[in-house]
């Protein structure tokens, strides 16, 4: 084991009780943090990096909170939302955050999270990288084409880059 690396076991992603808010709203802001490195992230009045969104997640039956634990250590979140696509009228899940603390990082943790979270909402799934996110870039594609074995599109607006799959992938 390298030095510095923790070497952890029975990974879970479980949805976030309401009561757990507060922890959530920690992490986002050690999320924001970084987000605030390479593109710009509002403050309030107190220095705390504003994410409005919070609180929808225990309101709107379209959203889901999820804590990624493991051994009882809370390794990170993620917020999903179910969306309807204004083309088609179909339904999709957006992976709408996404975050594994730093100390948890380059230990597979944060792929076998992500395909967790996409096996607990079966169907089509939109996952969308900022460019500016240099790190999380390289990250999801390679996640995405491990989970679907390649069977993703991959399209690039002006500042971000969409992938779309089916999960689990059709035969």
């Amino acid at each position: 084991m390298a030095k510095g690396k923790r070497t952890l076991m029975n990974l879970v992603v479980r949805p976030a009780e309401a009561g757990e808010q507060p922890i959530m709203a920690e992490l986002l802001q050690l999320y924001l943090k970084e987000f605030a490195t390479f593109t710009h992230v509002d403050r309030d009045a107190n220095g705390r990096y504003e994410y409005p969104y919070l609180s929808h997640y225990w309101q709107d039956p379209q959203r889901f909170p999820f804590l990624i634990v493991s051994n009882n250590t809370t390794l990170g979140l993620a917020l999903v939302r179910l969306e309807t696509d204004p083309l088609n009228g179909d339904q999709q899940t957006d992976m709408a955050e996404f975050f594994i603390l730093p100390a948890y990082r380059r230990q597979g943790l944060g792929q076998l999270a992500a395909k967790t979270l996409f096996g607990l909402f079966p169907g089509p799934w939109l996952v969308r990288v900022l460019l500016s996110n240099v790190a999380a870039e390289p990250f999801w594609r390679t996640c995405v084409e491990a989970c679907t074995r390649g069977q993703f599109e991959e399209t690039c607006a002006t500042s971000t880059r969409v992938f779309s799959f089916h999960f689990p992938i059709r035969k």
